[in-house]
């Protein structure tokens, strides 16, 4: 019986990933046991934690990067698990359209332990339908360990000024007259 090399290759690239996550949770569990963990609760007026996360092309971005650039960033953490945060994706791509051309940026920062869940989510609906960026962050240094999100989803408006502007938790339809205008009047405010 004849392997296939292509299948061959998948099959040590996703045995490889697999391990790789293995160590890097035992790794983590490792750095975090004796020491008291501190919680987190970001609220708005705070400065916004810088990160740096990959992209499923294995792309890194930093968000005061992003922010640099006068940009207001809305990160919405996320996995492919909740049903809440996925019932929201398609009303945060027509906000993100809605708001194309502007000083916007929209970040979904994915908690899914395995990447391979967040790029078949991807590929099913179409990763050219998705105009945002999906990051990864599997040991959830950013969303808990930095914004102390515990619950999903949960979203930060950040401005320029690297300032929590407002959070959201729980679900959205992000093309609600309301919270457009809530967001907009954000926009409209001076040094943010």
């Amino acid at each position: 019986m004849r392997l296939n090399l292509k299948l061959l290759k998948q099959i040590f690239f996703l045995s490889s990933l697999g391990i790789f996550f293995v160590f890097s949770s035992l790794w983590a569990q490792t750095l975090n046991a004796g020491s008291e963990v501190q919680e987190v609760i970001l609220t708005e007026g705070q400065l916004a934690p810088d990160f740096q996360l990959n992209d499923l092309r294995n792309r890194s971005f930093r968000l005061y990067d992003l922010l640099n650039s006068g940009n207001y960033v809305l990160i919405n953490f996320w996995a492919t698990w909740c049903p809440p945060c996925l019932q929201e994706i398609p009303s945060m791509e027509a906000l993100n359209q809605s708001f194309k051309g502007k000083p916007f940026s929209l970040l979904a920062i994915s908690v899914d332990e395995n990447p391979l869940d967040v790029l078949n989510f991807v590929n099913q609906v179409g990763e050219s339908r998705l105009s945002f960026l999906v990051l990864l962050d599997p040991l959830r240094l950013v969303s808990e360990g930095a914004y102390g999100t515990k619950k999903f989803p949960e979203t930060y408006l950040i401005g320029p000024n690297r300032r929590v502007l407002a959070k959201f938790v729980g679900e959205r339809n992000w093309m609600d007259p309301s919270l457009i205008a809530e967001l907009k009047k954000h926009f409209s405010k001076k040094n943010q």
